[in-house]
């Protein structure tokens, strides 16, 4: 849209597509001067010589924000591969990717999955609700608390996954179960 711009987050390729998350921002007074419109999926495949060729661009619902409680969700900042074309341990055939919801507590960690060949398909994602997966972006469960912008989720050999982000001057680690926690006390 006119006026807005991209800051690129997470990416993956499936089967020689390669899609990256975005958020898509535009300028405003005060604050940090910018605010975020959303988030887009970028998805190009790359020819003989390397170079981008067949680029679509589009929104994607993985945003969403509540006026009433002061909370922005942003999906797609972190991805983690679970499937067998991954080489990842417990392979689970999905696709995880996690974003923070941000807000006057500070920022917290949830989590979405899709199978690789739906991930264009935003009517089979699923969202954890801290029981289950259900499909409404707005249900989503904090996974655990004080997470930074900038973070990662990697699966363990010993069938863990841990999770690191900034805190402060530190950077913290958490062991966590499963690829939505429990997360253990975290450690930097």
């Amino acid at each position: 849209k006119p006026g807005d711009w991209y800051w690129l987050m997470d990416g993956i390729s499936i089967n020689d597509t390669i899609y990256v998350f975005a958020l898509r921002l535009n300028s405003t007074t005060g604050g940090l001067g910018f605010e975020v419109n959303g988030v887009a999926l970028l998805k190009f495949t790359m020819d003989d010589q390397n170079f981008i060729s067949d680029e679509l661009q589009f929104d994607a619902p993985l945003f969403y924000k509540n006026e009433g409680e002061g909370t922005e969700i942003v999906m797609g900042q972190a991805i983690m591969p679970l499937t067998s074309a991954s080489g990842n341990p417990s392979a689970d055939g999905y696709i995880y990717v996690y974003g923070p919801m941000s807000g006057l507590s500070g920022k917290k960690l949830l989590a979405a999955r899709v199978i690789p060949e739906e991930i264009e398909d935003f009517a089979k994602w699923q969202y954890w609700n801290g029981t289950d997966w259900g499909n409404d972006i707005q249900s989503c469960a904090p996974i655990t608390n004080g997470i930074s912008q900038e973070f990662s989720v990697t699966p363990l050999p010993n069938n863990k996954f841990l999770l690191v982000y900034q805190t402060g001057n530190s950077v913290a680690v958490q062991e966590g179960e499963s690829p939505v926690g429990p997360f253990s006390i975290f450690h930097s």
